[in-house]
């Protein structure tokens, strides 16, 4: 049952966003379609597809990348090897039953001095070995 209202309000969430007319008239669908046709014009639906690197890839990040982790920005262009790609956190309401908004895939690696950074991974880019 639970992943039955997960589903309606993120599906109603990114049909908002791409402007599609709601389809269901279920509850949970309804609120994610108005939060996603609130969020229209203002998010890329494409932040929320699945990236195609994978853990060992080796990716640059640009400067000026937000790090997720420390709230730090990027100083300069950095090459990387991946530690961890994690999926979309989808669209959905907390225990309070505030809608959360979805959060885009994200990726982890070993930054400098042993502390972990990670961003969302829309933000960057696969290098060829």
């Amino acid at each position: 049952m639970l992943i039955e209202h997960f589903t309606a309000e993120h599906e109603g969430y990114m049909d908002g966003l791409l402007g599609n007319d709601p389809k269901s008239d279920y509850d949970s669908y309804e609120s994610g379609w108005l939060h996603g046709a609130e969020d229209k014009g203002i998010v890329d639906p494409n932040i929320f597809k699945e990236p195609d690197f994978k853990k060992g890839d080796i990716v640059a990040i640009p400067k000026g990348i937000e790090l997720l982790y420390n709230g730090g920005v990027t100083r300069r262009m950095i090459k990387v090897k991946l530690h961890g790609v994690y999926p979309m956190i989808p669209a959905h309401f907390d225990y309070r039953h505030v809608f959360c908004r979805p959060k885009p895939p994200t990726i982890l690696w070993a930054g400098s001095g042993g502390y972990w950074n990670n961003a969302y991974a829309h933000q960057v880019t696969k290098v060829e070995p």
